[in-house]
């Protein structure tokens, strides 16, 4: 805690996970890190604490999944009992999200969360290796905005398995549901060392060869589709 620096907007960054138990195919997050590596959650009660004491109004919890461990609730009470005045904010899954949980989030002091659907398209999340239940997701996502949480809820166009029409029933959905502000699109991204630069040419995959990578085409999304 005694390292913490604040951004020039007063925030702070504290990791407390390098690696991702997901292996999502378009990702290079745990390249580095093949297995998931926690840091003890006393390491961001002393953070938030000395946060709070130094008058550091906002910190992002950088951790791929922060909502995955079993002792996740009883993480968010002990986040609840010294946090008073920080604003928190971090990634994670929706799917388990239930009512009481985003309770606690709130009351730990979370204002906002990114969440990584990336599509509603079961057959595309089978495709990129990523498990999960859409329903359950958004269920978790209206949950969280119940408590008045911030969510962007974060969508990729051109997966493999997924097609053009496909997607816009992803966003169709979404709006459906009320969740439409909460949309926020991402390119894909075929990046070198990932498993969809291994399965680009068998799923005809069309990206840029040089940096960022930026997907194409693929025969689920012509060029005209994509932009």
């Amino acid at each position: 805690s005694s390292m913490l620096e604040s951004s020039v907007d007063g925030s702070v960054f504290v990791e407390m996970t390098r690696g991702c138990p997901y292996r999502c195919c378009y990702c290079n997050y745990s390249k580095n890190s093949p297995t998931v590596r926690e840091r003890d959650f006393s390491v961001l009660l002393s953070a938030v604490e000395s946060a709070r004491t130094r008058g550091i109004g906002s910190m992002y919890i950088l951790a791929p999944t922060f909502g995955a461990p079993a002792t996740f609730e009883r993480n968010l009470l002990e986040l609840a009992k010294v946090n008073r005045s920080v604003e928190l904010h971090t990634e994670i899954r929706a799917d388990a999200i239930t009512p009481r949980s985003a309770r606690l989030m709130k009351e730990a002091g979370f204002t906002s969360l990114e969440i990584g659907l990336q599509t509603l398209n079961p057959s595309a999340l089978e495709k990129i290796g990523r498990k999960g239940d859409p329903s359950k997701q958004i269920a978790g996502i209206r949950n969280l905005l119940d408590e008045g949480l911030d969510i962007k809820a974060g969508i990729i166009a051109g997966l493999p398995g997924d097609t053009a029409d496909a997607f816009i029933g992803t966003i169709d959905t979404l709006e459906g549901e009320g969740l439409g502000e909460t949309i926020e699109l991402y390119p894909l991204m075929v990046l070198p060392g990932t498993k969809i630069r291994q399965m680009a040419e068998a799923e005809k995959i069309a990206y840029q060869k040089k940096p960022p990578y930026l997907f194409l085409e693929s025969p689920g999304f012509s060029r005209d589709d994509t932009r």
